[in-house]
């Protein structure tokens, strides 16, 4: 996952990423170090930012790889490739969060 910057109330460019913590590999450049109040803001908007796409990261994490999905295919048809992949959805709903 990225890192996001966002702007504090002077203007200057605060950079937050997926460590909880500050991105800084070096701070890039145009950016500062975050304090805490722009810290806890800045990770606060970054985690509204990836909390849709948990349910698509853990789906992709179950689903069979695509030489398994291909055999079942071949070997179970398509009535039980449909019941296999639905069954890793109804785990990981949409409405996870």
């Amino acid at each position: 996952m990225n890192a996001i910057t966002v702007r504090d109330a002077a203007g200057k460019l605060i950079c937050f990423g997926p460590d909880n913590g500050m991105y800084d590999p070096g701070v890039p450049v145009g950016c500062v170090k975050a304090i805490e109040p722009d810290y806890k803001a800045g990770m606060a908007e970054w985690q509204a930012q990836q909390a849709p796409l948990q349910y698509q990261q853990l789906r992709a994490a179950a689903y069979p790889s695509f030489a398994d999905q291909f055999d079942l295919l071949y070997h179970g048809g398509i009535e039980a490739w449909k019941a296999e992949i639905q069954a890793v959805k109804t785990r990981y709903p949409k409405e996870l969060l």
